[in-house]
């Protein structure tokens, strides 16, 4: 199955871009100065169009053509490849945000917490001094810890359920989806892997970060089960 194919990444696109663009007002906040910012996992291309619309270079990346055809049309300007952020080529850059649970997806079954010492120590290589790593991820009780059961949101013409489904003894969480455009209805489930943070924290030590724990982006909270990290790369 292509992950994220047209339909649901257009309803993605029109229904869930706040989360983006709060990420990239936090970036903006904290990137040093100017010049080349990677997105790991860059989506239909709203923040990508926020940071290189303010003069930064951007190279996005993502694993679906479809998001990637959306971002094209919004972000002119930035560079977009398609690839996995578990073997990317990463260049030289001050910045690169990881933003929406982009490390916790299975898609690539490479995703895991075991796996994710090597991406941040591929992040760091390519990080100039005092450059910025921004990312966020689900942590266990991502599927419990939410009330309210599935989780609904429409637009003109489509309309959205999920459940958040959670095995908590192999922390992992499976996003059971119904979509429905028009009259056409199809499921969809995507699997993510759940990561403690004090693990994320101690991969970040290792390799010399110093990092603030966030518990939102500008104006938008977290909810339970979520955490996110700034971390700066020492001199």
């Amino acid at each position: 199955m292509t992950f994220y194919p047209a339909d649901l990444a257009r309803i993605h696109d029109e229904g869930y871009g706040e989360f983006a663009r709060a990420a990239a007002c936090e970036a903006l906040r904290r990137l040093p100065g100017s010049g080349r910012v990677v997105e790991l996992g860059c989506g239909t291309g709203i923040s990508t169009q926020i940071l290189s619309e303010t003069g930064y270079d951007v190279l996005g990346i993502d694993l679906s053509a479809e998001m990637l055809a959306i971002a094209a049309r919004r972000a002119p300007r930035a560079e977009l490849r398609q690839g996995s952020i578990w073997d990317a080529e990463l260049p030289r850059c001050i910045g690169v945000t990881a933003i929406g649970e982009v490390i916790n997806y299975a898609a690539d079954e490479r995703a895991s917490a075991e796996r994710l010492p090597e991406l941040f120590e591929r992040i760091h290589a390519a990080l100039r001094p005092d450059g910025v790593l921004l990312f966020d991820f689900a942590t266990p009780g991502r599927g419990t810890l939410r009330q309210g059961g599935p989780q609904v949101r429409a637009g003109e013409d489509w309309r959205i359920q999920s459940e958040a489904v959670e095995d908590a003894a192999a922390k992992t969480l499976e996003r059971r989806t119904t979509i429905t455009v028009g009259d056409r209805r199809r499921k969809e489930v995507h699997r993510l892997r759940l990561y403690e943070p004090e693990v994320v924290r101690e991969s970040l030590e290792g390799l010399g970060f110093r990092y603030e724990a966030l518990d939102g982006y500008c104006d938008l909270a977290f909810w339970p089960g979520y955490a996110s990290f700034a971390a700066v790369k020492r001199r």
